[in-house]
């Protein structure tokens, strides 16, 4: 995961803002002038893939058990987290033994599908779509497709 340290103003901006919104707010901000949120960040993904798979795996976990996983998934990829396509070429089962409920999986790779086809896959995917013929349940005929 890719963080960016921030500077010491950085977040002189964000405390105007909350001191000039609501006092109860600006009390709470000028109780700990040493307070840092980067610290409470430490450590949180920057990057849009990156901040979108921790979100995934961490819905209804402790950051500790979200974590776990996340290193879990960095082994697998050589010590970072996969890229789209390198997540759709993992196998659902391997996701799975490292802790990623099947729900998780699926959400991860219909996340990742748009992103990480190449153009040759799409195009190949396109190509069959329009080659294979629509089916209809027994019995339902031509109406129940339109529906």
């Amino acid at each position: 995961m890719e963080t960016v340290p921030p500077s010491a103003d950085s977040w002189a901006p964000a405390s105007a803002s909350l001191r000039a919104a609501d006092p109860r707010m600006a009390s709470l901000v000028d109780a700990d002038p040493t307070l840092d949120p980067g610290t409470v960040l430490d450590g949180w993904p920057t990057a849009l893939w990156d901040a979108l798979v921790f979100n995934v795996v961490g819905q209804q976990l402790s950051v500790a058990a979200t974590r776990a996983i996340l290193a879990r998934l960095r082994a697998l990829h050589d010590g970072s987290l996969p890229a789209p396509a390198e997540l759709l070429a993992t196998d659902a089962e391997t996701l799975r033994s490292i802790g990623l409920s099947r729900a998780k999986t699926g959400y991860l790779r219909d996340l990742a599908e748009p992103i990480g086809w190449s153009a040759r896959s799409r195009a190949a995917a396109e190509s069959r779509r329009r080659r294979s013929p629509r089916r209809t349940h027994a019995g339902q005929g031509r109406r129940a497709f339109l529906r």
